[in-house]
C-alpha cells in the first residue's frame, strides 16, 4: 500500500511539473505574412516591372529579327525577277548570305539574353524572399518572445495537421512588419 501510495505522489508531482512546464505552442501562416507584407509586396511590382522591360527588350529584338528576315525575302525575290542581270544576282547572293548570317546572330543574341535575363531574374527574386523572409522571422521571433512561445509552427504544408485559431499570430505579425508603411 505505501508503495501504490508513493508511486501515487511521484505521479502527481511529475504531472504538476509538466503541467507548470507544458510548452507554449503557436502557428504563423507564413504564405500570408509573405503575401500581404509591404515591403514584399513593393518588392514584387517592381520586380514584375523587370520582367515587362526584360519582356519589352527581347520584343524589340526579335523584331529587328523579323524586319531583316523581310529584307530577305525582299531580295530573295528580286533574285528571282528574270529582268536583273547576272551581276545583280550575284550582289544579291552576297547581300542575302551577308543577311543571314546577321539574322543568324540575332538570334543568338536573343538566346543569350533571354538565358542571362531569366537567370538573373531568378537571382534576384530569390535575394527578395530571403530578404523578406529573413524580416518576417525577426517579426515572428520578437511576437512569439512576448507571448512567451516556445514554439512556432507554420501553419502551411503537411507538417501542422491542426491547429487553434487561438494560437496564430499571423495577423499580430502582419500588423506589425506593416506599422512602418509609409
Amino acid at each position: 500500500m505505501r508503495k501504490i501510495l508513493i508511486t501515487l505522489l511521484a505521479m502527481c508531482a511529475m504531472s504538476v511539473a509538466f503541467a507548470q512546464n507544458s510548452p507554449v505552442i503557436l502557428t504563423v501562416n507564413v504564405a500570408k505574412l509573405y503575401d500581404g507584407y509591404w515591403k514584399a509586396k513593393e518588392a514584387e511590382a517592381k520586380f514584375q516591372s523587370s520582367i515587362e522591360n526584360a519582356q519589352q527588350e527581347i520584343q524589340t529584338m526579335i523584331a529587328d529579327g523579323m524586319k531583316l528576315t523581310e529584307e530577305l525575302q525582299e531580295l530573295q525575290a528580286e533574285s528571282s525577277s528574270p529582268a536583273i542581270s547576272e551581276e545583280r544576282k550575284k550582289e544579291i547572293a552576297k547581300e542575302a548570305q551577308t543577311m543571314i548570317q546577321t539574322i543568324q546572330q540575332k538570334e543568338r543574341d536573343v538566346n543569350q539574353f533571354r538565358q542571362t535575363t531569366d537567370r538573373q531574374l531568378q537571382q534576384r527574386r530569390q535575394a527578395i524572399t530571403e530578404l523578406h523572409l529573413s524580416d518576417i522571422q525577426a517579426v515572428v521571433t520578437e511576437v512569439a518572445e512576448g507571448k512567451g512561445a516556445d514554439l512556432v509552427l507554420n501553419t502551411q504544408g503537411l507538417a501542422v495537421v491542426y491547429s487553434n485559431e487561438s494560437m496564430d499570430i499571423t495577423d499580430e505579425v502582419l500588423t506589425k512588419l506593416n506599422a512602418d508603411k509609409p
